[in-house]
């Protein structure tokens, strides 16, 4: 998971777990950060943190917090947390204006789907744009429960339709995206695009 946070208390909440995951965190990181934003992040091993800063040219420093360590650029505006999202503590990272989430639920366990959605709102300022990106499977017999994960549009609804609006923006095919389904014999899969606003 990465966040970013812009100047004047404009947030955006990029949530990265997987290698793919840490290309798209590179790309609107930095973009986020070159228009003067604050960028958060929370990773769960230091490596891919530290090739960050370096392989972008960008200063840092190391500080050890109880639940994690903690990457910091010399100007303050880009911090990775070292850590188990869910040791994540909200009174540290502060509150988010807008939540970017691709592809967060593919990574997270099922049967920790609802502490994960509970931490996500805990992150949400009063007002909040949130964007959610989800994958539509069938799940084959006899399949671990082993990312990438399905989320359908029921589940969604019912983690989220209690606290906010959930509007389905855009649904695609996604085989072009994961290539080794098809050979998996999981085949059709599609990936939707949420937005997330409060009532």
């Amino acid at each position: 998971m990465i966040a970013l946070r812009a100047k004047k208390n404009k947030y955006f909440l990029i949530k990265v777990f997987e290698p793919f995951e840490l290309q798209v965190r590179e790309v609107f990181g930095l973009k986020f950060y070159d228009q003067g934003f604050e960028v958060v992040g929370v990773d769960f091993i230091s490596i891919p943190a530290e090739e960050f800063f370096k392989e972008h040219n960008l200063s840092f420093k190391i500080r050890e917090l109880p639940w994690a360590k903690v990457y910091e650029s010399s100007d303050q505006r880009i911090k990775i947390y070292v850590a188990d999202i869910f040791s994540v503590e909200p009174e540290e990272v502060g509150k988010f204006d807008v939540i970017w989430a691709r592809a967060d639920y593919t990574n997270v366990k099922m049967a920790e789907r609802e502490k994960y959605s509970k931490l996500m709102k805990q992150l949400c300022k009063e007002k909040f744009l949130y964007f959610l990106c989800t994958l539509q499977f069938e799940v084959l017999v006899g399949r671990l429960d082993t990312p990438p994960r399905p989320l359908s549009h029921e589940e969604t609804k019912k983690l989220y339709g209690d606290w906010c609006k959930v509007d389905l923006i855009e649904e695609e095919d996604a085989r072009k995206f994961y290539p080794g389904f098809k050979s998996s014999g999981t085949d059709p899969i599609s990936e939707s695009y949420f937005i997330l606003t409060p009532k």
